[in-house]
């Protein structure tokens, strides 16, 4: 069993990672950073943190002088860096903005490159909705793979019964799965809770 300052602990169930996380929302980061420094560095935070610059450029790419000219800014680092990442984790609760500050000094990380990465989702609609405002319809390649949900019910279905479906295809497979954790969150206010992940 691996500890960390503050009473973050670390053992291994097999390839699982079972990861305990005491204190404020800070040093419950840093934990998580210290615990898993090894996983986060060589995981989904790089992973994340580059492939929105890569599927941006390539679409750019395949789509010719079109997309290069709908949006100009979107390949451009300082716009996604100084823009529209600080903008968004400007509007994320305060207490999750320190646990991302103390994951990044965990982990060694740089703050921005894990900023960009806790909202890389919000990045991606973003940039969906800015192709679909300029179009009206999205650019072939750039709607990248993502979770679909499915929902029938009354007539749409043989017995009328509601019927729900979802796909958990969002990007990352291959990633995510080399590092398997279940991480215990012992907050010093508020409720404790569990992420799988």
């Amino acid at each position: 069993m691996r500890t960390a300052e503050g009473g973050g602990t670390l053992h291994r169930r097999g390839r699982i990672a079972v990861v305990h996380l005491r204190g404020s929302a800070r040093v419950r980061g840093r934990q998580h950073g210290e615990l898993l420094r090894d996983e986060i560095q060589g995981g989904i935070v790089p992973y994340f943190s580059d492939l929105f610059r890569v599927r941006i450029r390539k679409a750019a790419e395949q789509s010719g002088k079109l997309v290069a000219r709908l949006v100009p800014l979107a390949v451009k680092e300082f716009y996604l860096d100084n823009f529209i990442v600080p903008r968004l984790v400007r509007h994320m609760p305060a207490e999750m903005r320190e646990e991302l500050a103390g994951l990044a000094e965990g982990a060694g990380l740089d703050a921005a490159r894990a900023a960009q990465t806790s909202v890389f989702a919000d990045l991606y609609l973003y940039f969906l909705g800015k192709n679909f405002q300029s179009l009206g319809k999205l650019l072939p390649d750039s709607a990248f793979d993502a979770c679909t949900s499915l929902a029938a019910w009354g007539p749409a279905t043989a017995d009328g019964s509601f019927l729900y479906a979802r796909n958990l295809d969002f990007f990352g497979v291959g990633v995510w799965d080399r590092h398997p954790a279940v991480i215990y969150h012992h907050p010093d206010q508020g409720m404790p809770y569990v992420s799988i992940a």
